[in-house]
């Protein structure tokens, strides 16, 4: 297809009354083109009304245009800022019946040719959602309350998340002086808007001063003079503008800005560095608050020193003054109009929180700027500061940390930071069921447009260009999750916050609540990888945080783990067991997060086995698995248990109603998970829950007290289906973490306990093929079961004084036995056991939901595929915490054993801990320990009502 095919296929949908057809030629020539582009500058001015002769279209008809296809409107931007209209009247939209039509060359607006420029497209994209306004509300509702309010608050939150597009979409709203503040160095690449460097290097530059009154009084004759600037520009254009409301006037403004901000700015610094004048009113006021301040101290000032308050005070005195008659000018334009009347913003403040002037107080230029904005205390003006990359106790500290006294003693009010910012805002984005394929939902396109609106935005702003750019948002997902431009370093030039924002995405990490060292851990997170501040609360003794989920940020992570795994194959495992030790991790979840990662861990090796390519020479040319196109469930099971148990699996048949073997109830299914979901109600317990997690690639981690199952992985039944409720089922886990397994009968249910399946789905208007019943997996991971210690070396927890042996209990009761377990082809020596029940064995005739259950006991390479060695075996011990020390004394003959017993780490019945004083019955037998091992279904002495 040609460029001008391409282009007008793409164009194809924005028509008046017909299809649009290619240009051909122009008839205007180069010197008309000229004049019309001075005449559409001078009549397009400030506040100047737009001549309706110049339009061709309606309004109406304009604004369609430029919702269906905003890169019309980057063009205009564009043009406006060249002063050259000329490929704006080329469009064969805008040409009259008759009018011959010139063709577009691929470029002009669609030739997005770097990430730059596409950020660039994007930043002028139609903005989405209604954050701007909750912005602009909250803060008007911050001055209620009777109590001393501050002027300024924070908007904390990570990269990607809209912050910067957020309060530059409230400035349409509301009257507003911009800042960006980010250091040159920090704008090579992926960074937009552009930064006010003189701005920054005068704000900077005060840290030089060692004296605060200095330091200050430079702050506000900045002020001063950008205010009295500002207001010029009003005065200037005062008929053009009158009668507007506050909105109208504000979107007047910041597109006017657009072209003055730079000079404005400059003029406001030149301004700024000249000598303030000391009017007589103000030397009078500032003698008598020194008198007073005198009087109090009982200490008389330096000279120097006074005349230094005398300019700061002078300086506050004026940049108030100003700032009264630039809200004066603002409410004689709009007397109606209510709440804060200007807001000014610093976006990327963190360089203000690097640099702590020699004034010997411990401050940070940010802090001064927020002391100087508290001169403005009392009007309707208000400071908001943007970063992710400087530290939250900078800009979001306790009180009783903050650096300001006033602030430390209750006599100012400081404001939580605000969280709020887009996420999942997709413009006209509804999936339905029945509409997309595994193929579709693994598409980078579809993933980028879940979460943050970094990624959509990203690729939308390319256009047509879209293709080029869609590995290119991949790998800013890998880049800004480890916060590290080389995406294939070596793992060990990483740092842990890295690796942790790569496993904590994918395991949906629990962290120990109660520990400061978390909360700073969670923070950086946040700063440098990604992690989404939910919530502050107002005492900002810490954050409330987390990777929601995203499935583009998800798949990064997956295909990062990759590129670390190739190297070493047990990198996750080792380093959740370094986080560990660190004691950032909540001990009490270890078992569902070693589960988690385990299960995760084969799902990664099935995908990357149905993806395998043929071995290169050049490693770094091999490109990662799409972790998201899923795997067959057969394939899974293959890769999560080792091959005996693994082929005893998909050759057994339900424990439960009616159906056959596993391999052929599941011979279609796919599972697709990259992450996992928190639940905080039993909704996810359903399947029309499962259909919904699968579009996300997202298996289900289930809500705290659940009961029967902790996680629910997502299962279609049919691979080309259309994905639906009607052919979703799932996979039903439960993790344990305790040494002594439970019966198999305690821990079995079915799908109606749940109400998992809440009705019989008969027909499916999607095309898929469907049952009445579907077959569902439930599997029990006993984590915690150890293998076989010496007698000597158990420890049992129930004290059984005078009880038999576990042996001699079964030989009298008669019980059937459990069929002998097979041996381990992994390791030798080493018991395990499967029960793989056959046909007749059980009676449940009924038709329904077919049951298969699966009993895995230990964490070791006699159960699990992925746990290859004792090196592994021993990293997941640790991380279950269940290692016996005993078990791992190295000499464990009988008389070592028990004199280590005997120093008495800790107390147990028997002569070891009691055998200084008299006593009756205190020996007793050790409990029965499970072996390592796997069971399909139930042993029929097992068996009860379910």
């Amino acid at each position: 297809m040609s460029s001008a095919d391409s282009i007008y296929q793409d164009f194809s949908q924005l028509t008046l009354e017909g299809p649009l057809t290619p240009v051909t030629h122009d008839t205007v020539t180069d010197e008309q083109h000229d004049s019309l582009d001075e005449q559409i500058i001078e009549t397009f001015g400030l506040y100047k009304e737009i001549d309706d002769e110049l339009a061709i279209l309606k309004p109406s008809e304009a604004a369609g245009i430029l919702q269906r296809h905003p890169s019309i409107e980057n063009l205009l931007r564009k043009a406006w800022k060249e002063s050259s209209f000329k490929q704006v009247r080329q469009l064969a939209i805008l040409k009259k019946p008759g009018e011959p039509e010139v063709l577009i060359h691929d470029g002009l607006f669609y030739g997005l040719n770097s990430v730059d420029e596409v950020l660039e497209s994007a930043w002028h994209d139609n903005y989405v959602g209604e954050n701007h306004k909750l912005l602009l509300d909250n803060i008007n509702a911050i001055q209620g309350g009777g109590q001393p309010y501050s002027n300024q608050i924070t908007i904390v939150q990570s990269s990607g998340t809209g912050k910067s597009r957020m309060v530059h979409e409230q400035a349409k709203i509301v009257f507003t002086i911009p800042f960006n503040l980010r250091e040159s160095i920090e704008n090579k690449g992926l960074a937009f808007p552009p930064p006010d460097e003189d701005v920054r290097a005068y704000l900077v530059g005060a840290a030089v001063s060692n004296k605060s009154y200095v330091l200050k009084a430079k702050y506000l004759k900045f002020f001063a003079s950008l205010f009295t600037k500002v207001n010029g520009e009003l005065d200037a254009a005062r008929v053009s503008i009158r009668s507007k409301s506050a909105e109208e006037l504000a979107k007047l403004w910041a597109n006017r800005l657009q072209n003055i901000r730079t000079s404005m700015y400059k003029a406001a610094i030149v301004d700024a560095t000249k000598a303030t004048e000391i009017l007589p009113d103000i030397q009078k006021q500032h003698d008598k608050l020194l008198a007073e301040r005198r009087s109090q101290s009982g200490n008389s000032s330096n000279p120097d020193d006074t005349h230094g308050y005398l300019m700061e005070f002078a300086a506050a005195k004026s940049a108030k003054t100003a700032l009264e008659k630039l809200i004066m000018n603002l409410e004689s334009i709009d007397p109606k109009s209510q709440g804060i009347k200007v807001i000014v913003y610093f976006d990327e403040a963190h360089s203000l929180t690097k640099e702590t002037p020699r004034t010997g107080d411990g401050k940070t230029l940010y802090d001064y700027l927020c002391s100087c904005l508290n001169e403005f205390l009392g009007l309707p003006m208000f400071a908001i500061f943007l970063s992710t990359n400087s530290s939250l106790a900078q800009f979001a500290a306790p009180p009783a940390f903050a650096k300001s006294a006033r602030i430390r003693q209750g006599a100012a009010v400081t404001h939580a930071p605000i969280t709020e910012t887009p996420f999942d805002c997709y413009p006209d984005f509804k999936v339905k069921p029945g509409e997309l394929t595994v193929k579709d939902i693994s598409e980078i396109k579809f993933m980028a447009k879940f979460g943050r609106p970094l990624f959509w935005t990203f690729l939308r702003g390319a256009g047509v260009k879209v293709d080029k750019f869609t590995e290119r948002a991949l790998e800013l997902a890998r880049a800004k999750l480890i916060c590290y431009d080389y995406i294939n370093a070596n793992i060990a030039d990483m740092p842990r916050a890295a690796l942790m924002a790569v496993l904590d995405v994918q395991y949906s990490l629990d962290f120990e609540p109660r520990r400061e060292k978390v909360q700073m851990q969670e923070a950086g997170l946040v700063e440098s990888h990604m992690r989404v501040a939910y919530s502050i609360p107002s005492h900002r003794e810490y954050l409330r945080s987390g990777y929601p989920s995203e499935p583009l940020l998800a798949e990064a992570a997956a295909e990062q783990l990759w590129t670390w795994r190739g190297k070493n194959p047990f990198v996750a495992v080792e380093k959740l067991t370094d986080i560990l030790d660190t004691g950032l991790l909540d001990r009490g979840e270890l078992g569902e997060l070693t589960g988690r990662q385990i299960l995760l861990d084969a799902y990664h090796r099935a995908v990357e086995e149905e993806q395998k390519k043929p071995p290169t020479a050049d490693t770094t040319k091999v490109k990662p698995p799409n972790f998201s196109s899923g795997c067959h469930l057969i394939t899974f099971i293959k890769m999560l248990f080792t091959d005996g148990y693994a082929q005893d699996i998909l050759d057994c048949t339900p424990d439960l109603n009616k159906g056959g073997k596993f391999k052929d109830a599941f011979k279609d299914a796919i599972i697709c998970f990259t992450h996992f979901g928190k639940m905080a109600d039993n909704t996810g317990v359903t399947s029309a829950a499962t259909w919904v997690a699968f579009i996300r690639h997202m298996a289900i981690m289930c809500r705290n007290g659940q009961d029967s199952v902790d996680c629910i992985i997502p299962v279609l039944l049919q691979g080309n289906a259309k994905v639906c409720e009607h052919v979703m089922t799932a996979m039903l886990v439960q993790f344990k973490r305790r040494v002594t397994a439970g019966s198999r009968a305690e821990l079995l249910f079915t799908e109606a306990n749940l109400n998992f399946f809440p009705k019989i789905l008969k027909n499916c208007d999607h095309g898929s093929n469907i049952a009445p019943y579907r077959p569902y997996l439930c599997l029990f991971m006993e984590l915690g079961v150890q293998p076989p210690l010496p007698e000597i070396a158990k420890t049992p927890t129930t004290f059984q004084p005078g009880a038999p042996s576990s042996q001699n209990a079964r030989e009298k009761t008669g019980r059937p036995q459990t069929p002998p377990p097979k041996a381990s082809s992994d390791i030798t020596g080493t018991p395990s056991k499967v029960v793989a029940l056959k046909g007749g064995q059980k009676h449940h005739p009924s038709e329904g939901h077919t049951r298969y259950s699966v009993f895995a006991y230990g964490c070791s390479p006699t159960v699990y595929k992925g746990i290859t060695n004792d090196h592994a075996k021993n990293m997941y011990a640790h991380l279950l915490s269940i290692r016996n020390f005993l078990g791992e004394h190295p000499r464990k003959d009988a008389k070592s054993v028990k004199a280590v017993r005997r120093m008495k780490p800790f107390w147990t019945g028997g002569e070891d801990s009691y055998h200084w004083v008299e006593h009756d019955d205190v020996l007793h037998n050790p409990i029965p320990v499970v072996k390592p091992g796997l069971e399909v279904g139930i042993p029929v002495d097992d068996v009860t009502d379910t």
